[in-house]
Protein backbone atom coordinates (compact mmCIF):
# COMPACT_ATOMS: atom_id res chain seq x y z
CA UNK A 1 0.00 0.00 0.00
CA UNK A 2 1.19 3.63 -0.94
CA UNK A 3 1.96 5.66 2.18
CA UNK A 4 -0.24 8.59 2.34
CA UNK A 5 -0.69 12.16 3.81
CA UNK A 6 -3.97 13.81 4.22
CA UNK A 7 -5.94 16.85 6.81
CA UNK A 8 -9.07 15.82 8.41
CA UNK A 9 -8.09 18.64 10.19
CA UNK A 10 -5.60 16.34 11.65
CA UNK A 11 -2.59 16.46 10.00
CA UNK A 12 -2.75 12.42 9.68
CA UNK A 13 0.23 10.08 8.10
CA UNK A 14 -0.25 6.11 7.02
CA UNK A 15 2.51 4.26 6.48
CA UNK A 16 4.09 1.09 7.19
CA UNK A 17 7.17 1.03 9.30
CA UNK A 18 6.42 4.63 10.56
CA UNK A 19 7.91 4.12 14.38
CA UNK A 20 11.10 2.59 13.26
CA UNK A 21 11.60 6.11 12.07
CA UNK A 22 12.15 9.52 12.42
CA UNK A 23 8.73 11.62 13.33
CA UNK A 24 7.00 12.29 9.88
CA UNK A 25 7.15 15.98 10.74
CA UNK A 26 9.01 18.47 12.98
CA UNK A 27 7.30 18.46 16.65
CA UNK A 28 8.57 21.87 18.05
CA UNK A 29 7.28 20.60 21.58
CA UNK A 30 10.04 20.66 24.48
CA UNK A 31 7.81 18.12 26.70
CA UNK A 32 5.73 15.06 25.92
CA UNK A 33 3.33 12.81 27.78
CA UNK A 34 2.76 9.86 26.54
CA UNK A 35 -0.63 8.61 27.80
CA UNK A 36 -1.12 4.87 27.55
CA UNK A 37 -2.16 1.19 29.06
CA UNK A 38 -0.20 -0.57 31.29
CA UNK A 39 0.37 -3.46 28.91
CA UNK A 40 2.01 -1.14 26.38
CA UNK A 41 3.95 0.87 29.09
CA UNK A 42 5.44 -2.49 30.16
CA UNK A 43 7.04 -2.98 26.86
CA UNK A 44 4.43 -5.37 24.61
CA UNK A 45 4.92 -5.43 21.40
CA UNK A 46 7.93 -2.82 21.94
CA UNK A 47 5.96 -0.02 19.97
CA UNK A 48 5.99 2.74 23.08
CA UNK A 49 9.75 2.36 23.09
CA UNK A 50 10.25 3.06 19.77
CA UNK A 51 7.55 5.84 19.60
CA UNK A 52 9.75 7.50 22.83
CA UNK A 53 13.08 7.09 21.06
CA UNK A 54 11.26 9.15 17.52
CA UNK A 55 9.90 12.27 20.18
CA UNK A 56 13.61 12.49 22.08
CA UNK A 57 15.14 12.84 18.25
CA UNK A 58 12.96 15.56 18.08
CA UNK A 59 14.24 17.36 21.29
CA UNK A 60 11.51 16.39 23.52
CA UNK A 61 11.70 15.50 26.99
CA UNK A 62 9.35 12.51 27.52
CA UNK A 63 7.24 11.29 30.50
CA UNK A 64 4.69 8.42 30.38
CA UNK A 65 0.76 7.95 32.20
CA UNK A 66 -0.06 4.54 31.79
CA UNK A 67 -2.77 4.18 34.37
CA UNK A 68 -5.94 4.38 31.11
CA UNK A 69 -7.62 1.60 31.91
CA UNK A 70 -11.46 0.18 31.29
CA UNK A 71 -13.45 2.07 32.09
CA UNK A 72 -12.53 5.34 31.43
CA UNK A 73 -13.10 8.16 34.31
CA UNK A 74 -12.98 12.04 35.15
CA UNK A 75 -10.44 10.54 38.06
CA UNK A 76 -8.02 9.24 35.22
CA UNK A 77 -8.23 12.35 33.00
CA UNK A 78 -7.77 14.56 36.29
CA UNK A 79 -4.64 12.92 37.59
CA UNK A 80 -3.34 12.47 34.20
CA UNK A 81 -4.14 16.60 33.48
CA UNK A 82 -2.26 17.37 36.85
CA UNK A 83 0.94 15.37 36.23
CA UNK A 84 1.02 17.60 32.85
CA UNK A 85 0.43 20.83 34.48
CA UNK A 86 3.16 20.26 36.96
CA UNK A 87 5.36 19.40 34.67
CA UNK A 88 5.13 21.85 31.81
CA UNK A 89 4.05 19.49 29.33
CA UNK A 90 3.11 21.01 26.15
CA UNK A 91 2.22 17.65 24.11
CA UNK A 92 0.10 15.32 25.16
CA UNK A 93 0.61 11.50 23.07
CA UNK A 94 -2.38 8.93 22.89
CA UNK A 95 -0.63 5.74 22.09
CA UNK A 96 -3.21 2.84 22.49
CA UNK A 97 -6.65 2.09 21.36
CA UNK A 98 -9.83 4.09 21.30
CA UNK A 99 -10.54 4.92 24.81
CA UNK A 100 -6.37 5.63 25.41
CA UNK A 101 -6.88 8.56 22.20
CA UNK A 102 -9.87 9.92 24.10
CA UNK A 103 -8.19 9.82 27.14
CA UNK A 104 -5.43 12.08 25.44
CA UNK A 105 -7.71 14.20 24.02
CA UNK A 106 -9.96 15.07 26.92
CA UNK A 107 -6.26 15.53 29.21
CA UNK A 108 -4.86 17.91 26.21
CA UNK A 109 -8.28 19.72 27.06
CA UNK A 110 -8.16 20.04 30.75
CA UNK A 111 -4.39 20.75 31.38
CA UNK A 112 -4.59 23.77 31.61
CA UNK A 113 -8.39 24.74 32.71
CA UNK A 114 -10.03 24.74 36.17
CA UNK A 115 -10.32 20.48 36.91
CA UNK A 116 -14.17 21.32 38.20
CA UNK A 117 -15.55 22.07 34.81
CA UNK A 118 -14.82 18.71 33.68
CA UNK A 119 -17.30 17.29 36.07
CA UNK A 120 -19.69 20.03 34.97
CA UNK A 121 -19.58 19.30 31.50
CA UNK A 122 -20.18 15.43 32.31
CA UNK A 123 -23.27 16.36 34.36
CA UNK A 124 -24.73 18.78 31.83
CA UNK A 125 -23.45 18.08 28.75
CA UNK A 126 -23.39 21.64 28.16
CA UNK A 127 -19.50 22.97 26.91
CA UNK A 128 -17.99 24.87 30.18
CA UNK A 129 -16.34 28.78 30.12
CA UNK A 130 -12.67 27.27 29.24
CA UNK A 131 -10.54 29.98 29.53
CA UNK A 132 -7.53 28.26 27.56
CA UNK A 133 -6.59 26.39 24.50
CA UNK A 134 -5.43 23.42 25.24
CA UNK A 135 -2.60 21.05 24.73
CA UNK A 136 -1.95 20.03 21.08
CA UNK A 137 -2.77 16.11 20.85
CA UNK A 138 -0.75 13.56 18.69
CA UNK A 139 -2.28 10.46 18.37
CA UNK A 140 -0.76 6.70 17.83
CA UNK A 141 -3.52 4.20 17.74
CA UNK A 142 -2.65 0.61 18.14
CA UNK A 143 -5.54 -0.46 16.75
CA UNK A 144 -8.11 -0.04 13.62
CA UNK A 145 -10.45 1.89 15.72
CA UNK A 146 -9.04 5.10 13.81
CA UNK A 147 -11.85 7.36 14.01
CA UNK A 148 -11.02 8.62 17.55
CA UNK A 149 -7.98 9.69 16.09
CA UNK A 150 -9.23 11.74 13.33
CA UNK A 151 -12.75 13.21 14.91
CA UNK A 152 -13.85 16.02 17.77
CA UNK A 153 -15.85 13.44 20.11
CA UNK A 154 -14.82 11.51 23.28
CA UNK A 155 -16.57 8.99 25.11
CA UNK A 156 -16.01 9.28 28.80
CA UNK A 157 -17.74 6.91 31.92
CA UNK A 158 -20.44 8.43 34.26
CA UNK A 159 -20.33 6.65 37.10
CA UNK A 160 -23.43 8.31 38.52
CA UNK A 161 -25.26 7.61 35.12
CA UNK A 162 -23.90 4.24 34.80
CA UNK A 163 -23.32 5.22 31.15
CA UNK A 164 -20.64 6.74 28.92
CA UNK A 165 -21.06 10.55 28.11
CA UNK A 166 -19.98 11.27 24.56
CA UNK A 167 -18.95 14.71 24.62
CA UNK A 168 -17.72 16.97 21.22
CA UNK A 169 -16.21 19.90 21.13
CA UNK A 170 -13.64 20.99 18.06
CA UNK A 171 -10.52 21.45 20.53
CA UNK A 172 -10.67 17.48 21.37
CA UNK A 173 -9.34 17.27 17.17
CA UNK A 174 -5.93 15.64 17.66
CA UNK A 175 -3.10 17.95 15.94
CA UNK A 176 -1.65 14.73 14.60
CA UNK A 177 -2.52 11.13 13.64
CA UNK A 178 0.65 9.28 12.83
CA UNK A 179 -0.39 5.86 11.58
CA UNK A 180 1.18 2.59 11.01
CA UNK A 181 -0.44 -0.85 9.96
CA UNK A 182 2.53 -2.92 11.30
CA UNK A 183 1.33 -2.08 14.92
CA UNK A 184 -1.81 -3.52 13.62
CA UNK A 185 -0.53 -7.20 13.66
CA UNK A 186 -0.05 -7.24 17.39
CA UNK A 187 -4.19 -7.31 17.93
CA UNK A 188 -5.32 -10.49 18.58
CA UNK A 189 -8.48 -12.19 16.61
CA UNK A 190 -11.46 -11.01 18.95
CA UNK A 191 -9.69 -7.34 18.84
CA UNK A 192 -8.85 -7.40 15.13
CA UNK A 193 -12.40 -8.77 13.86
CA UNK A 194 -14.61 -6.73 16.28
CA UNK A 195 -13.64 -3.64 14.84
CA UNK A 196 -13.71 -4.76 11.38
CA UNK A 197 -17.40 -5.79 12.32
CA UNK A 198 -17.68 -2.26 13.83
CA UNK A 199 -16.38 -0.75 10.49
CA UNK A 200 -18.89 -2.85 8.36
CA UNK A 201 -21.58 -2.08 10.57
CA UNK A 202 -21.00 1.51 10.47
CA UNK A 203 -20.43 1.63 6.60
CA UNK A 204 -23.39 0.07 6.02
CA UNK A 205 -25.93 1.91 7.65
CA UNK A 206 -24.11 5.43 5.61
CA UNK A 207 -25.20 3.65 2.60
CA UNK A 208 -28.02 2.98 3.95
CA UNK A 209 -28.41 6.82 5.26
CA UNK A 210 -27.97 8.57 2.08
CA UNK A 211 -26.47 11.30 3.69
CA UNK A 212 -24.86 12.65 0.53
CA UNK A 213 -23.15 11.37 -2.71
CA UNK A 214 -19.31 12.02 -1.05
CA UNK A 215 -20.81 9.51 1.99
CA UNK A 216 -22.46 7.36 -0.22
CA UNK A 217 -19.13 6.42 -2.63
CA UNK A 218 -16.58 6.58 0.19
CA UNK A 219 -18.77 4.20 2.04
CA UNK A 220 -19.01 1.94 -0.69
CA UNK A 221 -15.49 2.25 -1.50
CA UNK A 222 -14.23 1.51 1.82
CA UNK A 223 -16.87 -1.37 2.49
CA UNK A 224 -15.28 -2.97 -0.76
CA UNK A 225 -12.02 -2.72 0.35
CA UNK A 226 -13.06 -4.59 3.42
CA UNK A 227 -14.44 -7.37 1.56
CA UNK A 228 -11.86 -7.58 -0.93
CA UNK A 229 -9.00 -7.86 1.82
CA UNK A 230 -10.70 -9.82 5.44
CA UNK A 231 -10.04 -13.16 3.95
CA UNK A 232 -6.39 -11.88 3.22
CA UNK A 233 -5.64 -11.95 6.99
CA UNK A 234 -5.87 -15.80 7.53
CA UNK A 235 -3.01 -16.26 4.67
CA UNK A 236 0.24 -15.64 6.03
CA UNK A 237 1.61 -14.07 2.69
CA UNK A 238 -1.39 -11.53 1.93
CA UNK A 239 -1.60 -10.87 6.00
CA UNK A 240 0.06 -7.71 6.14
CA UNK A 241 -0.79 -5.95 2.44
CA UNK A 242 -4.45 -7.35 3.61
CA UNK A 243 -4.18 -5.36 6.80
CA UNK A 244 -2.87 -2.30 5.25
CA UNK A 245 -5.78 -1.90 3.32
CA UNK A 246 -8.29 -2.51 5.69
CA UNK A 247 -6.63 0.42 7.85
CA UNK A 248 -6.89 2.74 4.74
CA UNK A 249 -10.96 1.16 4.88
CA UNK A 250 -10.78 2.40 8.41
CA UNK A 251 -9.18 5.96 7.55
CA UNK A 252 -12.01 6.24 4.64
CA UNK A 253 -14.65 5.79 7.51
CA UNK A 254 -12.69 7.78 10.04
CA UNK A 255 -12.82 10.68 7.61
CA UNK A 256 -16.41 11.36 7.00
CA UNK A 257 -18.32 13.44 9.02
CA UNK A 258 -21.47 13.25 10.06
CA UNK A 259 -23.62 15.17 12.69
CA UNK A 260 -26.36 12.77 14.33
CA UNK A 261 -25.52 9.40 12.73
CA UNK A 262 -27.76 6.96 13.19
CA UNK A 263 -26.38 3.52 14.51
CA UNK A 264 -29.07 1.67 15.86
CA UNK A 265 -26.61 -1.08 16.99
CA UNK A 266 -23.78 1.36 18.49
CA UNK A 267 -26.40 3.15 20.16
CA UNK A 268 -27.35 -0.61 22.25
CA UNK A 269 -24.00 -1.41 22.23
CA UNK A 270 -23.07 2.05 24.58
CA UNK A 271 -26.26 1.06 26.44
CA UNK A 272 -24.61 -2.27 27.57
CA UNK A 273 -20.99 -0.84 27.93
CA UNK A 274 -23.05 1.58 30.58
CA UNK A 275 -23.88 -1.57 32.90
CA UNK A 276 -21.13 -3.65 32.35
CA UNK A 277 -18.46 -0.80 31.84
CA UNK A 278 -15.42 -3.54 31.48
CA UNK A 279 -17.12 -4.97 28.39
CA UNK A 280 -14.16 -5.62 25.55
CA UNK A 281 -14.92 -2.89 22.85
CA UNK A 282 -16.67 -4.48 19.96
CA UNK A 283 -18.00 -7.95 21.37
CA UNK A 284 -21.02 -7.37 21.37
CA UNK A 285 -21.18 -5.87 17.90
CA UNK A 286 -19.37 -8.42 16.47
CA UNK A 287 -21.55 -11.18 17.45
CA UNK A 288 -25.22 -9.14 16.74
CA UNK A 289 -23.57 -8.12 13.51
CA UNK A 290 -25.03 -10.50 10.98
CA UNK A 291 -28.43 -10.83 12.55
CA UNK A 292 -28.35 -6.58 12.46
CA UNK A 293 -28.09 -6.90 8.57
CA UNK A 294 -30.07 -9.10 7.76
CA UNK A 295 -32.65 -7.09 9.51
CA UNK A 296 -31.74 -3.69 8.22
CA UNK A 297 -31.63 -4.98 4.17
CA UNK A 298 -35.30 -5.46 4.44
CA UNK A 299 -35.46 -1.67 5.41
CA UNK A 300 -33.68 0.32 2.72
CA UNK A 301 -34.45 1.41 -0.62
CA UNK A 302 -33.65 -1.35 -3.59
CA UNK A 303 -31.83 1.75 -4.86
CA UNK A 304 -29.36 1.46 -1.93
CA UNK A 305 -29.16 -2.30 -2.04
CA UNK A 306 -27.83 -2.12 -5.54
CA UNK A 307 -24.85 0.34 -3.83
CA UNK A 308 -24.23 -2.77 -1.40
CA UNK A 309 -24.58 -5.61 -4.07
Amino acid sequence: MNNFRMYTPTDTYVKEGLMDQDAPVSLTYTHALIVTTKSLSKGRFGALEKLRTMLEKEGMKVSVFDEVARPLTEKTVLKAAHLARENGVDCIVGHGGAKVIDAAKIIGRMTRENPEFLGAWLSSKYRPPFEHAPIDVVSVPTSLTLTASLNHKIYLYNALGARYERLKDSSFTSAYAFIDPLLFNTLHDESLYGTISDSFIKLFDLIGQNISPMHTDISALALKRIIDNVDGLRDEAKRQESLSQIAYAHTMLASLFVKKPYFPLHMLNDSLLGIHPELPYATFLKKASLHYIDYRLAQISEERRQILF
